[in-house]
């Protein structure tokens, strides 16, 4: 069974991703789990610190998913390296409640977290780059990226992950991985392939 402060996180989370920090109560969190108002501060030593809580564990799943993902697919051809990296950095395996609030802390912070956030967000992107800057010499050893520089298959593979990532909240799953291969197939295109 899991923990109150378990489940404070996972009632703060859905609530933090229907209706965003500012709309959620004390009491709306409290209620979600069963317990009373000030005993949330047995677990917490405020709705900030259990959001910022929040932030770190779910941008601490998305590296950790990214990383796990580059190490498995290390031997694995340029294409299908590319692929799962991308696929992991548009936040495929999320489930629809943290990436949503995934989505709403990363858009809308609220504005005392904003340099919380962009700092837990920058860190993330400076070891994404770390894996993109492996895949590009990777690319150019194989005659990829013709009149591509870095900057720009940068630049490319964030705005693909950020486009697919919001599809994710629109499309039906058999439109959203139709969609998925078309993006590929023109990437694949561009890249060489």
């Amino acid at each position: 069974m899991a923990t109150t402060r378990e489940r404070l996180a996972v009632a703060g989370l859905r609530l933090f991703a229907e209706k965003g920090f500012e709309a959620t109560s004390l009491g709306a969190l409290a209620e979600a789990v069963g317990i009373r108002k000030p005993s949330i501060y047995n677990h917490f030593d405020s709705k900030d610190a259990l959001f910022l809580f929040l932030v770190d564990e779910v941008v601490g799943q998305m590296r950790e998913r990214i990383a796990a993902g580059f190490e498995a697919m290390r031997a694995a051809a340029f294409d299908a390296r590319l692929e799962r990296l991308l696929l992991d950095a548009s936040g495929e395996d999320f489930g629809r409640v943290e990436g949503i609030f995934y989505k709403r802390f990363i858009l809308f912070p609220p504005p005392r977290f904003a340099t919380e956030v962009s700092a837990q967000m920058a860190r993330c992107e400076r070891e994404c780059d770390l894996l993109l800057d492996v895949l590009y010499a990777q690319g150019h050893e194989l005659g990829l990226f013709e009149g591509i520089d870095r900057a720009s298959f940068g630049a490319t593979f964030y705005c693909v992950a950020d486009g697919l990532f919001t599809e994710r909240f629109i499309y039906a799953a058999d439109e959203l991985a139709a969609r998925r291969e078309r993006v590929w197939g023109v990437l694949r295109r561009a890249i060489g392939l």
